[in-house]
């Protein structure tokens, strides 16, 4: 895998560093969207560590896509991101087992 550097045109590697950063600064937006309830429309899309753009990748039915059209990258299985819905639902059951502990131990 490669990163376009548009000023000379050349490929840069992805690591496994970069896919695992754009993961989890999506991760931490989500759930701090949840517990603020304050969304914002490109909240459940990450940033391209291949292209380098700016919350350019979107969960479809197929996967996770770059939105833009020269863009190859596709998460390796291994670092396959959860999708929003996955992410809400993980989100629901902590809280849920947070109300029932406190409710169990007061």
């Amino acid at each position: 895998m490669g990163k376009l550097d548009e000023g000379n045109l050349k490929v840069v590697e992805v690591t496994e560093k970069d896919i695992k950063r754009v993961v989890k600064e999506y991760v931490e937006r989500i759930f701090k969207s949840l517990e603020t309830r304050q969304f914002s429309g490109d909240d459940e899309m990450i940033d391209c560590p291949q292209c380098g753009s700016y919350r350019s990748i979107e969960c479809k039915e197929r996967g996770w896509t770059c939105l833009w059209e020269n863009c190859p990258f596709r998460f390796p299985e291994e670092l396959m991101p959860p999708t929003p819905g996955q992410l809400r639902g993980f989100y629901q059951r902590e809280k849920i087992r947070e109300m029932v502990d406190k409710c169990l131990n007061s």
